[in-house]
């Protein structure tokens, strides 16, 4: 034990301690990449969105070593950077391994009145607007 004198980053007392910290380490490539992305732009935490915006628009995705990258530049925890990325539906988060989404994703809209059209809604949703129609006169009038 005499020779390995070196001290490990999460040890200061006797024994080898960790020589890096756990989990996921930033790489020096995406780092220099975000940091090219950001340019002069505030490191701020309410620009969190703003600036997986940016890599997104960039790469198409938002792989793991990017987000590790930017929570390292920003001065953020991994996890609240993965949490905001993935409370999103239009961020395209990639693990490691996985395989980049197309360049060309198509969106539709979850909520339930864009996605019926009028003639699939029940009929008890139009009985006001016909009560009210009928009540003015306008019978002859169809929705």
């Amino acid at each position: 034990m005499a020779l390995d004198k070196k001290q490990g980053v999460w040890k200061s007392g006797r024994g080898k301690g960790r020589a890096t910290p756990k989990g996921r380490q930033y790489e020096d490539g995406a780092l220099a990449e975000v940091r090219a992305l950001l340019g002069s732009r505030a490191r701020r935490r309410d620009l969190l969105i703003e600036h997986l915006h940016l890599i997104q628009d960039a790469h198409g995705h938002l792989s793991a070593r990017h987000l590790r990258a930017l929570a390292e530049e920003m001065g953020l925890p991994q996890a609240e950077v993965w949490e905001v990325a993935s409370f999103y539906a239009h961020f395209d988060l990639v693990k490691e391994g996985d395989t980049p989404p197309p360049a060309l994703t198509p969106r539709r809209s979850a909520s339930w009145a864009t996605t019926t059209s009028t003639t699939q809604r029940p009929r008890q949703f139009w009985w006001p607007f016909r009560l009210a129609i009928y009540m003015h006169g306008s019978r002859n009038m169809r929705i």
